[in-house]
């Protein structure tokens, strides 16, 4: 066994011939599965692509489990033959010393048996020898039986638990007192973000940092703590963290489970608050940046005399927190699949919290389903104390990975944050300033010279002619700052080992209470509130300076000055960097989507120096529908021989837009039920929505189905969804616009008469005059040096361009036709489509039915024999 308690397997496996699978698999789920256990036994980094509809979550479920089960399996048994192993070569070494020492005493005089033992020691006899190996064997099988028996002691607790669940045995236990241990994110939001409250003292004294002893590259800051002790871990497991977008399409992963068979595996869901506190003093509340408050207000420590020992304890508010119940609760979620919104009640049921039990169930879990953030964002996985070392690591809906990782790190500085801190800071010296060391006094004078430099920048006045936006280099912004002189890895190690954040904190509470209350708190020159009374003024500053250790050219500063509202801002440009540990840390990462775009593009986009090493694997599979099933045109043209382009200085050409109305008259008229239009953007949507009611074509469509129209505020996208789903059941027949990025777009199912037709309206490039898309585009044509080309000879800046623009359009189309026995229309509208650079970027599977048609007849005529068929 390694270090860490995980046993080594030295037998390769091979994936078997046939996956468990709920019923018969497609020949590309198959292929697909036995690409995914090969990616799982090799390591790696795996990139699948799946198109939407083909049971790729199915897929990836039975793979992964299947190469799980069999890990294990194999592990055992080698484990066994490596016991066995280890004795006979015991004994065979006896045999070769005994052996050895004869010879060699048999072959010399007395006096050189004399002269050679004075030089060495004599060979231990063989009994000895035999009875070390034995001893080794023995010792190895004891650390084998004892990781056994723990794994075997707890699933026999959660097979009772669920038992006595399932007979209604269990009901709310009463509170005990005392403290809950749930790892490393006891006292965390659910961005990461640590709450930085201290415990009630009557003194001040909790709100100096101790003494900052050294700040050398290879010291602690003599601020480490002084315990050596090791408690007894708890055995580990392999496990598989499987990470999607969103809790919904989580939601529908364990559903699967459910109905797959591996519906016995250990699962626990992790999600926010807001879907699994449990306590109605807080779930009741209306945001969940009010529901994180709350709890970690509940979650304050307090002494209390426990009336049995007579001794104080610390004991914390929150009900819900009963460790009993907790315990059962974490043992629920494991013993059957449960998803975020079943695990809430079973918290409820129980009494206990199932947002931290559902995290103390990832110690045993062989399956763990994650948000991205949880995954991607360092900070937030160590809160949560993820450990992906030797584990699988599968990233769903991946094909925005590279974006999502980007915005993640996004650091954003606004110059009332500024204002905040400095005036808070200095205030925190000047009341300290007597009882803290000369070290200390003079990181933070360091920080209030770094803060007040900035807000300096900041408020400069934009001379005529100067951009209110600009962008600058790491090393460029600290110049124009007067700050490049700084030691920012100093400051920063400083910050983190003096906890500095969290003494600034407890001072602003303790005696600057009015500075969180909106509207009305005056610190120094700011006003305003901050984010969260749990979060440091010096939060938002350190995760900047964090940012500004980083490589000159992996990111740039977005300076905005717009008065009171101007701020700083981190883009990152290198995501690669974050990416490298779970890459690193991880036995395999596999990425799956069903709209990747080019792989190699992507691969490279995920790589760094010390990953380039690691086994790149690729797959790409069609669909499982029948060609007869789909049909693609690309209409060129509107009905006055006026062409379709879409673009932004064409957008709101009224002639086009009227030949578009026109046009989809007669889509509806021929097409049945359901009816997907996606736009390039709402301001689009919006314009060419009031034009046709201006014309008349807005009545001459609700006369043929009901139009509804996706809302901007996503909390009525699902009465919106509702209206439309309605329309179409009822038998009225539903048109539905949408916008391309926006609700509708990503990971929703219009399946068989909710999307019989789906209508692209242009291409969705996004802002290429945006200085930040300019600078990414620049920094990748840098990277890959002068005269890189692609296929179709774009550099790689343009590549990356063109690719975010088609992997929103194959997205959209991906939300029709979900399953084999389904069908649909895929209607793009603009010339562009006829090009063959955008044409081959489409779908693969999309591909071979794909039709220009220059005539608005000659695509009602397509649409009506294709429909007249599946009648």
């Amino acid at each position: 066994m390694d270090g860490n308690g995980l046993p080594e397997r030295t037998t390769q496996l091979d994936p078997p011939a046939e996956f468990p699978f709920p019923f018969p698999p497609y020949d590309i789920q198959r292929d697909m599965m036995r690409q995914l256990y090969c990616c799982f036994e090799a390591g790696g980094l795996g990139v699948f692509q799946s198109p939407t509809g083909t049971g790729k979550s199915l897929s990836v479920l039975c793979s992964a489990m299947q190469w799980l089960r069999d890990d294990l399996q194999q592990t055992e048994k080698d484990l066994l033959d490596q016991n066995v192993s280890e004795r006979a070569q015991g004994a065979a070494e006896t045999h070769r010393s005994r052996s050895a020492s004869t010879a060699s005493t048999a072959g010399k005089t007395g006096a050189q048996q004399s002269s050679t033992s004075k030089k060495s020691m004599p060979a231990p006899p063989s009994w000895v020898m035999q009875k070390q190996a034995d001893m080794r064997a023995d010792a190895a099988k004891k650390a084998v039986d004892k990781w056994k028996a723990k794994i075997v002691a707890r699933q026999d607790r959660i097979r009772l638990v669920r038992e006595r669940s399932e007979e209604g045995r269990l009901s709310k236990r009463k509170f005990i007192p005392g403290v809950f241990k749930s790892g490393k994110g006891d006292d965390n939001n659910d961005d990461g973000t640590q709450d930085d409250g201290a415990d009630s003292a009557t003194e001040d004294a909790d709100l100096v940092p101790r003494d900052y002893a050294s700040d050398d590259d290879g010291g602690d800051g003599g601020l480490s703590d002084d315990s050596d002790g090791e408690e007894d871990e708890p055995p580990r497991i392999r496990k598989i963290f499987f990470c999607s977008r969103t809790h919904s399409q989580l939601a529908q992963f364990v559903s699967e489970v459910k109905n797959s068979p591996f519906s016995d595996v250990r699962l626990t869901a992790l999600g926010s608050r807001q879907n699994l506190c449990t306590n109605p003093r807080v779930n009741k509340l209306s945001s969940l940046h009010a529901i994180n408050e709350k709890c970690l207000d509940l979650q304050k420590t307090k002494n209390e005399i426990d009336p049995k020992t007579g001794k104080a304890v610390k004991v914390k508010k929150c009900p819900m927190l009963n460790p009993r119940s907790m315990n059962v609760t974490s043992n629920i979620i494991l013993g059957s699949p449960q998803d975020i919104e079943e695990a809430a009640v079973v918290g409820e049921r129980l009494g206990a919290c199932a947002y931290y039990a559902s995290r103390q169930a990832v110690e045993f879990a062989e399956l763990v389903l994650l948000p991205y953030n949880m995954l991607l964002h360092k900070p937030t996985r160590e809160a949560v104390g993820l450990d992906l070392k030797d584990n699988i690591v599968i990233v769903d809906e991946a094909h925005n990975l590279v974006e999502t990782i980007a915005a993640l790190h996004s650091a954003k500085l606004a110059r009332l944050e500024l204002e905040q801190a400095h005036a808070a800071l200095s205030q925190y010296m000047d009341k300290f300033k007597r009882r803290l060391t000369p070290k200390h006094l003079m990181y933070i004078r360091q920080l209030l010279f770094v803060l007040k430099s900035w807000l300096t920048f900041l408020r400069k006045p934009v001379a005529d002619g100067e951009k209110s936006e600009f962008l600058l280099s790491v090393n460029d912004f600290l110049f124009e700052t007067k700050t490049d002189h700084m030691h920012f890895f100093k400051l920063l190690r400083y910050c983190e080992k003096s906890e500095l954040h969290r003494k600034l904190l407890g001072y602003t509470q303790r005696h600057l209470p009015s500075v969180f209350d909106s509207g009305n708190g005056d610190v120094g020159e700011s006003s305003g509130a901050l984010r969260s009374k749990h979060i440091s003024p010096l939060r938002g500053v350190q995760a900047f300076i964090e940012s500004l250790t980083h490589a000159d050219e992996d990111g740039r500063i977005v300076v905005r000055r717009s008065g009171r509202d101007a701020s700083l801002q981190f883009m990152l440009l290198n995501p690669a960097i974050y990416f490298e540990e779970v890459l690193l840390k991880a036995r395999a990462v596999a990425v799956v989507g069903g709209t990747m775009g080019s792989m190699s593009e992507f691969v490279q986009h995920l790589q760094t120096p010390k990953t380039r090493a690691l086994k790149v694997s690729t797959f790409s599979c069609g669909h499982v529908v029948n060609g007869n099933n789909i049909i693609a045109l690309a209409a060129t043209h509107g009905p006055t021989n006026e062409p379709f382009r879409f673009t932004f200085a064409n957008r709101k050409n009224k002639a086009m837009v009227e030949g578009l109305g026109r046009l989809l008259v007669n889509v509806c008229r021929v097409v049945p039920a359901g009816v997907v239009v996606f736009f390039p953007s709402y301001d689009t949507e919006d314009f060419i929505y009031q034009h046709w009611k201006a014309c008349g074509v807005l009545d001459s469509l609700q006369r043929l189905k009901q139009v509804v129209r996706e809302p901007r505020a996503a909390g009525k996208t699902d009465e919106c969804l509702t209206e439309y789903s309605n329309a179409v059941q009822q038998g009225r027949g539903g048109l539905l616009f949408a916008v391309v990025g926006g609700k509708l777009s990503e990971g929703i199912n219009f399946k068989d008469d909710l999307g019989r037709c789906v209508v692209m309206v242009g291409l969705p490039y996004p802002n290429r005059h945006s200085p930040a898309l300019q600078e990414k585009m620049a920094y990748l044509d840098k990277r890959a040096g002068s005269g890189a080309r692609n296929a179709n000879g774009q550099s790689p800046g343009e590549a990356y361009y063109e690719n975010l623009c088609m992997k929103a359009v194959n997205q959209s189309i991906g939300r029709a036709i979900r399953h084999r026995n389904d069908y649909a229309a895929i209607l793009l509208v603009d010339d562009r489509y006829a090009r063959p650079r955008i044409a081959s970027q489409l779908p693969e599977w999309m591909q071979p039915y794909h039709t220009t048609v220059d005539k608005m007849g000659g695509v009602v005529r397509h649409l009506s024999t294709f429909f007249r068929k599946r009648k």
